[in-house]
């Protein structure tokens, strides 16, 4: 893993504590109005990427697809998940610089 890699898991880690991240599908589902970026987890199921592909386009939601869900759950203090929404405009912009 680089470094950058690295500083994006961190920051999705303070995006959590900030309450600027949503995690999980029901929460997401929920919530996937006000979303800035999704992030899909790489080992998701083709039907599950596709669903929340789908979605993304519809509300014109950016999708980054990166690491497992294992990754994505330990950097955020979670058991492995494989949807997030980051729902803070000044995070996502970041998080896409980075990636």
């Amino acid at each position: 893993m680089n470094e950058k890699d690295r500083e994006a898991l961190n920051l999705l880690g303070l995006a959590r504590k900030g309450h600027m991240l949503i995690a999980g599908r029901t929460a997401v589902a929920r919530n996937i109005k006000r979303g800035k970026l999704l992030i899909l987890a790489s080992d998701l199921s083709r039907k599950t990427r596709e669903k929340w592909l789908r979605d993304a386009r519809f509300y014109g939601i950016e999708v980054i697809e990166k690491w497992d869900m294992e990754t994505i759950g330990r950097a955020i203090g979670k058991k492995p998940v494989g949807v997030l929404l980051i729902a803070d405009k000044g995070m996502a912009e970041r998080l896409k610089q980075l990636l």
